[in-house]
């Protein structure tokens, strides 16, 4: 009777400790913290288990469930410092309340009167270190890949080629490669392929001339065209992008400018205010989330292109627009990028603008030193943002350009035999591949494609052809 008094508090506590810990297994499950069983999730789950086997003997052999907690903690170390791809920590603290039971169970064992069955004791001790090691082994040999590995399919896009289709372009291997897609099917035949995203592996999204948008499920293997809201055969959509894998806007158009927008993944679609973007020529959309949209491209008026900056707050049902300070709005705008609460709007001439605070105040910019001859710099195609302070560029004149202070300084990167091309695309699998498009405006035309994979330090041609390349896509995913 005295010993039993003296472990009821230890119980009242593991009770009360296994209550918590199955909340938080379910709360994990139903919020989506670990739905693809990833290295993650494997460990959880299988630390999950070895607790409640240690749990379930915490009656009848004390040493052993102690053992088990103590190992218990072990792995909660091991996942929080090797597995967890986010910073650890949470694991550690709230497991310490079970690595203090687990020596407070083997002390009480130890002082039991009754002898433990060391046979038992031996098999059972032993099932525990073979379940750790079967946690440890799945995390090896079942991880599914991370974002850092996921693989490295691209997609370029271009011109009507000279087999009367629009290009689409693959590689399975970063670059290294490319074959046609498309080539003989009617969603692309007679028309100019502008943008491209890639959701995932399978699910590719693009837009272009003749009011196109073009999907494929199965990586290229079929390219559909999806009805477009309005029936504008003559639209050029220019520019796609894509909010948590479903939520789809296109922008472009030339008088007037064209929006258009799905929350279903494309099962239905409308078409923005066009009163709003009446004398528009648009050319690039970005999503900060479903909400917060920016568009941007030109004014079309008699004299020079003059900017245009439009924007919503709420998913598209108003709109305003931005002007830059300084008559910053007297060069066309190309494109926006965000990352974090940094939006970088660039434009013609090495122009652009940028906002540290999510919109609430703009600087005015430029990139220096970037050719271009008389017109006051070359143009920034395209960018992406690595970070809030690193931006990659393609420029005009062959140029990549490469900030990683936030657009105090800039670095030009060497891209050897493509001086006489426009580049316009570049996107990145990480910090050190990256794809660059382009098309000559020398004669005859050669349109490259150009890799790194040291993050710039050294570009090489990996393809070309005569057909007009625009942008390129790796998985988003």
């Amino acid at each position: 009777m005295k010993q039993l008094k003296s472990t009821k508090p230890i119980h009242y506590f593991t009770i009360a400790y296994a209550v918590l810990y199955i909340l938080f297994i379910i709360s994990g499950s139903f919020n989506g913290a670990y739905p693809d069983l990833n290295s993650e999730g494997i460990f959880v789950y299988l630390l999950f288990i070895l607790f409640l086997v240690g749990f379930a003997i915490s009656w009848s052999n004390k040493i052993l469930t102690g053992v088990i907690f103590l190992i218990w903690y072990g792995g909660m170390l091991i996942l929080e410092l090797l597995v967890v791809e986010k910073d650890g920590g949470f694991g550690i603290i709230s497991g310490i309340p079970l690595l203090i039971l687990g020596i407070f169970f083997i002390i009480n064992g130890f002082k039991s009167k009754k002898e433990i069955n060391m046979k038992k004791t031996a098999i059972l001790f032993s099932i525990s270190i073979i379940s750790i090691i079967i946690i440890i082994s799945s995390c090896k040999n079942n991880d599914d890949p991370d974002p850092a590995e996921k693989k490295k399919y691209a997609w370029v896009t271009g011109d009507t080629a000279s087999t009367g289709y629009g290009t689409i372009l693959f590689t399975p291997d970063a670059g290294d490669t490319w074959e046609r897609q498309g080539d003989d099917l009617d969603a692309l035949q007679g028309i100019n392929v502008s943008d491209i995203w890639a959701v995932d592996e399978n699910n590719v999204w693009a837009c272009g001339s003749g009011n196109s948008i073009l999907r494929t499920v199965d990586a290229g293997l079929l390219w559909t065209r999806v009805q477009a809201p309005a029936n504008l055969p003559n639209a050029d959509l220019s520019s796609i992008f894509i909010v948590n894998k479903t939520n789809i806007w296109i922008a472009g158009g030339n008088n007037p400018g064209i929006v258009y927008s799905s929350i279903d993944n494309g099962s239905t679609w409308n078409m923005l205010d066009s009163t709003f973007f009446h004398n528009t020529r648009l050319q690039g959309i970005w999503a900060i989330n479903t909400e917060k949209i920016y568009v941007v491209g030109a004014l079309n008026t008699r004299s020079a292109a003059r900017g245009f900056i439009g924007y919503t707050l709420d998913g598209g049902a108003t709109w305003d627009s931005i002007t830059p300070a300084n008559d910053y709005n007297k060069w066309e705008w190309i494109g926006v990028v965000s990352s974090g609460n940094t939006i970088v709007i660039y434009g013609s001439t090495a122009h652009y603008m940028y906002s540290n605070d999510e919109g609430q105040t703009w600087k005015n910019d430029s990139v220096p030193d970037t050719g271009g001859g008389g017109t006051g710099g070359a143009d920034i195609n395209d960018l992406i943002m690595l970070d809030s302070q690193t931006w990659w560029g393609a420029f005009d004149m062959g140029n990549i350009f490469i900030t990683t202070d936030g657009g105090t300084t800039w670095t030009k990167q060497e891209t050897p035999g493509v001086g006489a091309t426009f580049l316009v695309g570049i996107d990145k699998w990480d910090s050190q591949l990256a794809l660059v498009v382009g098309y000559g405006f020398s004669y005859p035309p050669i349109s490259p494609i150009i890799k790194t994979t040291n993050g710039g330090t050294l570009w090489e041609e990996k393809h070309h052809s005569s057909t007009q390349y625009w942008k390129v896509s790796f998985i988003k995913d």
